[in-house]
């Protein structure tokens, strides 16, 4: 989850993300504070749910940092950006609301369509 907030709210987040993903960012951090709260007595359900996206997110993150290290730019990842952000609430806020359908069987199928 701090990984998550360091990817949210950095020095000059304000100027690098666009209005419509800065609108979402009540219902990301109303969905981390649920999750911690879960926690207390879901946590061997939150390490499952982590498991089952840690391969996604590693892949995507491998390839989102050899975006950077040759200074580009893609649009493709940044969609799947704020994917996994709604992806997050899916599986540990549920009561927060996805701001549409997501799963990880869908980011997996968009990665394939985007030719990742």
């Amino acid at each position: 989850m701090q990984q998550q907030l360091d990817q949210l709210l950095y020095q000059g987040f304000l100027q690098h993300t666009a209005w419509q993903h800065l609108l979402r960012y009540p219902a990301y951090l109303k969905a981390i504070l649920l999750r911690l709260d879960k926690l207390k007595h879901a946590a061997q359900r939150d390490q499952q749910k982590m498991r089952e996206m840690a391969a996604f997110l590693q892949q995507w993150q491998q390839r989102y940092e050899r975006m950077q290290q040759r200074r580009q730019y893609d649009e493709r990842l940044l969609e799947l950006r704020w994917s996994i952000e709604e992806l997050r609430i899916s599986l540990f806020a549920q009561e927060v609301k996805t701001a549409y359908p997501v799963s990880l069987k869908r980011l997996q199928q968009r990665w394939q369509e985007l030719g990742l």
